[in-house]
């Protein structure tokens, strides 16, 4: 329900999506053996209190903070609590300068719930034994209520937390052990952003290819690249992702050029569905000989 993702680029998406219901819903509704929920259940009453043109309210709270125009911390976080489980996570690591690890292990903020109190009034929810009885009494001090409840795994907010260093854009993560959380990097492509690819550049791998009897025809469009296999309408984008090497996302492929020699690259490597398929460069009579070849007569 909830995603963090930091490219190798350094650009962030944060993700939070979810029914917004009570588990499971309250309709009673299974088609196919598949409960249909009581979607937006707990949005009901703000819906239809909107007027057309409002923004739609949302108890979802996702978080990208920035320093000098640059994202240090993404947080996503889902379930009962998250909002007091966002505040914990943003203020210990902005605020409070705690490390990802130490506050992945810091008990977690419970949700609390008091209608009969206004929202201000309501206590905060937290393990029995979590916390020191002194750090709760320095609170209390404070004016914020806190009350201590037998351990629990519901009422309770999960995140997906990226802390993200600057200027060197590297991107740490933590898993959180027993719940449906992970967490995955390449810290070595994050570390290699691809070099700047200027025109001179790229025209060194501008040309007809011959892998297995298929053209691969790569042009350049400004200052991007494209390739087009014979037989497809259509022409596929070209990513650089590392030296000599393109991503062709559209396609789930990758393209590796030989080193090129006088300016040209001489042969490819096309990488697509775990098989690599090795293609030379050819001129543009033999192209269109076996381009016409492929047609039907």
């Amino acid at each position: 329900d909830s995603v963090v993702a930091v490219d190798r680029w350094g650009d962030v998406a944060v993700l939070v999506h979810s029914s917004n219901t009570v588990g499971w819903g309250v309709t009673g509704l299974v088609v196919g053996g598949v409960p249909i929920p009581d979607a937006a259940g707990r949005n009901q009453a703000w819906l239809a209190n909107s007027k057309t043109g409002d923004q739609l309210p949302s108890g979802m709270a996702p978080v990208i903070a920035l320093k000098d125009g640059k994202p240090v911390l993404a947080v996503a976080t889902i379930g009962a609590s998250l909002v007091p489980e966002t505040v914990r996570l943003v203020g210990g690591l902005l605020a409070s300068g705690q490390d990802l690890q130490t506050l992945a292990r810091t008990p977690e903020l419970l949700l609390t719930y008091e209608p009969i109190l206004s929202y201000w009034d309501w206590p905060e929810l937290v393990p029995a034994g979590a916390y020191g009885a002194d750090m709760l009494q320095a609170i209390r001090a404070e004016g914020l209520p806190v009350v201590e409840v037998p351990p629990r795994t519901d009422g309770r907010g999960l995140a997906a937390v990226v802390v993200i260093d600057q200027p060197s854009g590297h991107a740490m993560t933590v898993e959180a052990g027993n719940l449906r959380l992970f967490a995955e990097s390449d810290p070595d492509r994050l570390a290699k952003p691809p070099r700047p690819a200027t025109p001179k550049t790229l025209d060194q791998y501008i040309g007809d290819f011959n892998v297995d009897g298929e053209i691969v025809r790569v042009t350049r469009e400004g200052s991007y690249l494209t390739a087009k296999v014979t037989g497809t309408p259509f022409l596929l984008p070209l990513t650089a992702d590392a030296n000599h090497e393109f991503i062709c996302g559209m396609a789930d492929a990758r393209l590796t050029f030989d080193s090129p020699i006088h300016g040209l690259s001489n042969g490819l490597v096309l990488h697509v569905g775990g098989a690599d398929s090795r293609g030379a460069r050819i001129n543009e009579d033999e192209a269109a000989r076996i381009e016409a070849a492929d047609k039907p007569h």
